[in-house]
């Protein structure tokens, strides 16, 4: 439902677009114990999955008219080329 209300406040307000997805507070399977208790936005490479998953549901919601920079979790030309598959404009 977030990602709904989010959607819409975006298309009634005139809003360009959006970036999807910095950071997440979750911890999910991330190799190093140590670092899965700990507060605070989590990025970089462990995000990649679940950001572009977020951006190809925001894709959705939001139709072709809206601008949509995908982030998180970017290493490379491949991982790149993913968000926009997943429907970003920029990266």
């Amino acid at each position: 439902a977030e990602l709904e209300d989010i959607a819409a406040e975006v298309t009634g307000k005139a809003i360009d677009g959006v970036i999807v997805s910095n950071t997440t507070i979750a911890r999910p399977r991330l190799r190093s114990v140590g670092f899965a208790g700990e507060t605070g936005g989590l990025s970089g490479k462990p995000l990649f999955e679940r950001s572009t998953i977020v951006l190809a549901k925001m894709r959705k919601l939001l139709g072709p008219d809206r601008a949509i920079i995908g982030v998180g979790g970017v290493d490379s030309t491949e991982t790149a080329l993913e968000k926009i598959r997943a429907g970003a404009d920029l990266v």
